[in-house]
Order: structure tokens, then sequence, then C-alpha cells
């Protein structure tokens, strides 16, 4: 019956069945993913510039008016949308007696979440570097440190293996924080409450701006603040009413100019209260919230942590296999080959790597697997066992 149901859904309906994130028994934020979707599409088109050929790229990326040359935001907008999923059920806890969030299963969920595809994502990368020749002897060091997310702390760079791999790193100094941070929600008093996540905001933006190394920039002290913007963002969240307005349409609008255009100056001090203003318009607007429930956007954007643990190497590899073996230098044909790329691998990399892992059973599932593997027969035996007793349980009791 349920193949059936399948079949006579439209291809399209069954394509983003397939494309959606598993989120378990947890409630599904269709403008959250859409978020994601212009975080990652932001981030994406920043690393294609360099394809459009050096002198343009360069000029182009000092411009500092450009949109283009500011895309790169893209990954403070991730830090807001982390600090908000990730407060939420503890907020909700706090502030209205919703279910305890248990300490061991959220870290054990980060694991079993994230860490998969991501030493997949930099072995990958490393097999790749082989083939190609780039791989040389230091490397080793880039590669560990990388796993253990300790590479900007160690080695204050970015890793050649994945150069976006710095901003995974401070997600996960911000997961480790997350349940201690959240007893700010224990605060009864809003006002109180809300001046206890803005304070420290502003002041980190503060110590940022005044300590600016790379270390720095590169760690929660240089970022904290967008993941306290999510904090302040669920606080209004859980309190708000369901009324949306045109007003926020306007607003939204104009903050994600500003996010685009604002000098570095401007963006430092104070934009990082534009993107709260930009992602609360999502939620609140009347245009843009219906604009960010669209399906398609929103399956795209869940599928946003496989697309950017690989976009930079298939458009390096794009651009070696096209310029270097079929002598091609075109941008627009090098940018067409990279974005094809990046959608069939990214989603065959969803699809196989990051959605099986986003059940909550998955290792339990794999080691029963295993296990039935290991034992020879034990498979057919069990499934013997199991036909017997649903045939002793059809046939009719008989009346001696």
């Amino acid at each position: 019956m349920t193949s059936e149901k399948q079949t006579r859904m439209p291809l399209s309906t069954r394509v983003l069945k397939l494309l959606r994130r598993d989120t378990g028994s947890a409630p599904y934020f269709a403008e959250i993913d859409s978020l994601r979707f212009v975080a990652i599409a932001m981030v994406v088109i920043f690393h294609l510039v360099p394809t459009w050929g050096p002198s343009y790229a360069q000029e182009l990326l000092r411009d500092s008016s450009a949109p283009y040359s500011h895309l790169n935001r893209g990954v403070q907008l991730f830090f807001v949308i982390s600090g908000f999923i990730l407060v939420i059920p503890f907020a909700r806890h706090s502030m209205l007696g919703g279910k305890a969030v248990g300490i061991k299963k959220y870290f054990l969920r980060r694991l079993t979440r994230l860490e998969p595809p991501y030493i997949l994502s930099l072995l990958l990368c490393s097999l790749g570097m082989i083939i190609f020749h780039q791989w040389t002897h230091d490397m080793i060091v880039h590669l560990l440190t990388a796993m253990f997310y300790v590479h900007t702390l160690v080695l204050a760079s970015k890793t050649a293996i994945n150069p976006v791999a710095w901003s995974l790193e401070i997600e996960i100094q911000f997961y480790i924080l997350v349940p201690l941070l959240a007893c700010i929600f224990e605060l009864r008093n809003p006002v109180v409450r809300r001046a206890a996540i803005v304070l420290p905001m502003i002041l980190l933006i503060t110590l940022s701006g005044l300590f600016d190394t790379y270390r720095i920039y590169h760690s929660i002290l240089g970022q904290g603040q967008y993941f306290l913007g999510g904090f302040l963002l669920a606080d209004f969240y859980l309190t708000r009413t369901e009324r949306r307005s045109w007003i926020w349409d306007v607003v939204g609008t104009v903050a994600f100019v500003l996010m685009l255009t604002g000098k570095q100056f401007v963006w430092h001090w104070f934009l990082p209260f534009g993107v709260l203003l930009f992602f609360w318009s999502a939620l609140s607007g009347t245009i843009l919230n219906y604009l960010f429930r669209n399906p398609w956007t929103s399956a795209i954007g869940g599928m946003c942590y496989s697309i950017y643990l690989t976009h930079v190497q298939l458009m390096t590899f794009t651009r070696v296999v096209l310029a270097k073996r079929f002598k091609i230098d075109s941008p627009l044909a090098v940018n067409a080959a990279s974005l094809f790329m990046i959608a069939v691998f990214s989603t065959a990399y969803f699809l196989l790597i990051e959605k099986p892992c986003m059940r909550h059973d998955w290792p339990q599932a794999l080691w029963k697997r295993l296990h039935e593997f290991s034992i020879p027969g034990k498979k057919q035996t069990d499934r013997r066992e199991n036909a017997l007793q649903e045939k002793e349980l059809s046939e009719p009791e008989q009346v001696s």
C-alpha cells in the first residue's frame, strides 16, 4: 500500500521527500533550512570568484563596496542559525517547562551526527591531494589537527586539506559551551535575561576588534557574538505571538543589503545585529516568510553541511581537470562545471553519508548489521525463523 501511494506521488514530491533532512521527532523549520540555503549560496558564490580570472578576482575582492566581496559573511549567518537551533531545547525547558535536555545524549548526538561526514571528507580530500601530487610530508600534521578541531589553535592558519574547516572548529567550541551558556535562560525576568545575552555580545564585539589576531578572530572569542545572537532570537521566538507584518519584509531586505555592502568597520561593530534582523524577518515577515518556506530552498539548505564540506575541493578538482586535461579556461565553463559537480557530488554525499547519520539509532543499526554479517548464515536463519513464526500465526487453530 505504501509503495502504491509513493508511485502516485508527483516526481517533485518524491525528490523533495528524498532530499529533506531527517529531524526525527524534532519539529521541522522550513524557514531555518532556507536560511541555511542563503548562507551556503553566499559561501559557494564567494569561493567561485577566483575562477573568474586572477586579476578580476583580486580587483573584486579588494573593492569592499562590491557585494560579491562580502559573500563570505554567510558563515556568520551559519553561526547565528547554530546558536538558535542548539539552544532552543534548553530554553524551552527553562522558560516553558519543556522536556529536559540530557547532556550525555546532547553530546552523543553531536558526535554521531557530525563526526562521520566531517572525518570522511578530510580523508577524501587527503586522498585527492595524494592522487594529484599535492601531498607533502607536513600534511599529516594538518590532517590530525583538523580532525581534532585544533588546527587554528596549533598552526594559526587554514588547513590546505579543506580550508573551510576553520569555521567548524568554532562550531565545536560553541557546542561544548552550549549547556553552560544556556543557564542564562534560567533567569525569569525577560529584561535581565536579554541583557545577559546582549552585554556579552557587545563585549565580544569589542574584544575581537581590539585584539584582531588570527587565532582570536577564528575562534569563539572572535565569533561568539553571532552564536549569542542566536540565543537572543530563541528568547524572542519562544515568547512571540504569531502575527507577521510587511514591516519585517522591509527590515529584512535592508538588513540583507547591509550584509552584502557594509564596510568592514560597520560590519564589525553594528552588523551582527543586522544578521539577527534578517534572520527574524524570515520568521516574522509576510512575503519573506512565504519565500523562506519554499520546499526547494529548504531542501537544498538542509544539505548545507555536505555542500560546505565538499564544495571547495570540488571546485579545485574541476578547475584542474578542465584547465590541464581539456585546456578549457573559460570562466563561464569552469563555473558551470563546478556548480554541476557540487550539485551531483554533494547530493550523493548527503544521501549516502550525512542523511543516514541523522538517524539517532544509526550506530546501533550499523552494529546489528555488522554482527549479522560476522556470523555466517545468521541472517538466513533469522529470516527462516521469522517466516515460520508468521506461518504459525496465520494458520487457524484446529478445534478437536
